[in-house]
Order: C-alpha cells, then sequence, then structure tokens
C-alpha cells in the first residue's frame, strides 16, 4: 500500500525503495502494473459528447533538448479531450490531429478549442 500511495504522490522509485522495506525488483514491479492499467483505462474510452455536451480539445508539444542546448530531437504531440457533461476523459499520443479528433468524439458533439 506505502508503494501505491507513493506512486500517486510521483515519488520516484529510489525513494520509496529507501524509505520502505520494500525491495527494488517488488517497487519496480508495482509502478510498471500501476502505469499499464492507467494507460488500459485511457484506451479504453468511448468516443466522448453528445448532442447535449461540449467537448474541450486541445494539444501539446513535448520535446527534450540534452542540457537545453542543440536541436530537439525528441518531439511529441499529446492530444487531450474532455466531455463537458460526463467528465470522461481521453489522452493520447498523436500523429495526425484530424484522425483523433474523428476517432474520438461523436458527430453531433459541440467542439471547443483555442484555435
Amino acid at each position: 500500500m506505502k508503494a501505491i500511495i507513493s506512486w500517486s504522490e510521483e515519488c520516484l522509485q529510489k525513494d520509496v525503495i529507501r524509505t520502505t522495506s520494500i525491495s527494488k525488483a517488488t517497487v519496480r514491479n508495482i509502478y510498471k502494473e500501476l502505469r499499464r492499467i492507467c494507460l488500459t483505462a485511457m484506451e479504453r474510452v468511448e468516443r466522448l459528447g453528445s448532442n447535449n455536451s461540449i467537448v474541450q480539445i486541445d494539444e501539446c508539444l513535448l520535446t527534450k533538448r540534452k542540457y537545453n542546448v542543440g536541436r530537439m530531437p525528441c518531439q511529441k504531440w499529446i492530444f487531450g479531450a474532455i466531455d463537458s457533461l460526463s467528465k470522461h476523459f481521453i489522452i493520447k499520443h498523436i500523429e495526425s490531429l484530424r484522425g483523433v479528433i474523428i476517432e474520438s468524439i461523436r458527430e453531433d458533439s459541440k467542439v471547443h478549442s483555442d484555435h
């Protein structure tokens, strides 16, 4: 239970190992399983929206540069949407924004974006 609580509080694995009597392998397996459960739950959401709800969408470009110098070799687009009534949401790594909108949101929904 301590490892699960620590994971939910975004504690590092090494800190959990240091402050509890749980082995390194067990902490690693618990963290891995919790990540898998979250990813599975996010992928299971049906299409968002209805004719009575508003779906809010946004996208974000995540980048990383080593030591904040040089070109950015790693760039990933993330898409998120939330249904105003049901509060169901999705977060996905995407290649095409149009494709994920068509795939994730019902046609009869009102969509709000910052664009």
